[in-house]
């Protein structure tokens, strides 16, 4: 007899954006050494027998094929499709799972998964937690050598355009590893250096309520990274909806040789095209920057922020 089951059908096959190419001080250092920084974050637990099934229809990645161990990256949407959280997902065994976000981010998503989590096994707690965080060609090492072997420790391993990282974060009454022999510690500067270097979307900067996840402010280029590095096939997520094919604007890296501020809009011809969100020195001279530019910008490399009048190059899209 024919199969009259209900068919899932996938999400449309999204091609994945290029990994950029970085140049740099910074770089050199991850190549070689690789960098460490210390971390803070919002950590939800989930545990339970329903932990995973649960968590599966509410996170946009295959939780339930993720091996003891595994991190991915995750987004968390609201009913309407708009954002709730970036998450880093990591499965800690069959019946635990634990999310962690920036730091004031936890609190809303928790309330988002409370919201629809009715008769099932699985209880959510929130935290924060403390760390470190390596990224660059140290990260994967440091863990394979055993030093993050404690069961107290939670240890998140991904990739993000191409570069390693790995998150180490203890639980209140314990303490974290210290960095490797030879890895420089950038503290939170450096941090927020590479964030922007790399194109890292920021809650509550890049990514807010009005992020939708197939329309709306964030870029057709960062959605594809982020649904590149964050989503799976299944199409019974939550507030899921087709990737739109056309966007107004998309997340771009950004130089200036003079400071510029955030938000401070962006210039061609007369015409405002864009605006900057975040804004970082560069140890190699002038600022690095993020920020949204419209399509209808074509392929220009400079403009011109508008209050400081400084020229602003294009470095690629996110």
């Amino acid at each position: 007899m024919p199969d009259l089951s209900p068919q899932r059908r996938p999400n449309p096959t999204i091609a994945p954006p290029p990994e950029p190419e970085f140049t740099g001080s910074l770089f050199e250092t991850l190549a070689s050494t690789g960098i460490g920084f210390p971390v803070e974050r919002d950590v939800i637990t989930a545990i339970g027998a329903d932990a995973a099934t649960y968590l599966q229809g509410q996170l946009s990645q295959d939780v339930e094929s993720m091996a003891e161990g595994d991190s991915a990256w995750s987004l968390l949407l609201q009913p309407q499709g708009k954002l709730a959280a970036l998450v880093l997902v990591t499965r800690m065994s069959a019946t635990s799972f634990a999310l962690a976000t920036e730091p004031g981010a936890g609190a809303d998503a928790l309330a988002r998964l409370l919201r629809f989590k009715l008769r099932v096994d699985c209880e959510l707690t929130l935290a924060t937690r403390h760390g470190i965080a390596l990224r660059g060609v140290g990260a994967s090492s440091f863990v394979a050598n055993g030093s993050t072997n404690r069961a107290e420790l939670l240890v998140a391993r991904f990739r993000w355009a191409g570069i390693d990282g790995v998150d180490v974060l203890g639980a209140e009454s314990s303490s974290v590893p210290e960095l490797p022999d030879g890895v420089p510690d950038v503290g939170a500067d450096g941090a927020e250096y590479f964030r922007i270097a790399v194109g890292f979307p920021r809650a509550g900067v890049e990514l807010d309520e009005k992020t939708n996840s197939g329309r709306g402010p964030a870029s057709s280029r960062c959605r594809r990274r982020l649904r590149k590095v964050a989503t799976s096939a299944k199409s019974s997520l939550l507030g899921s909806t087709p990737v739109a094919t056309t966007h107004a604007a998309h997340l771009v890296r950004m130089a200036a040789d003079a400071p510029v501020g955030a938000d401070e809009q962006l210039h061609l011809d007369g015409e405002t095209v864009g605006y900057l969100t975040s804004v970082v020195a560069n140890p190699d001279g002038g600022v690095l920057a993020l920020g949204y530019l419209m399509r209808k910008a074509g392929d220009a490399e400079l403009f011109i922020a508008a209050e400081s009048v400084v020229p602003v190059r294009l470095l690629g899209t996110v």
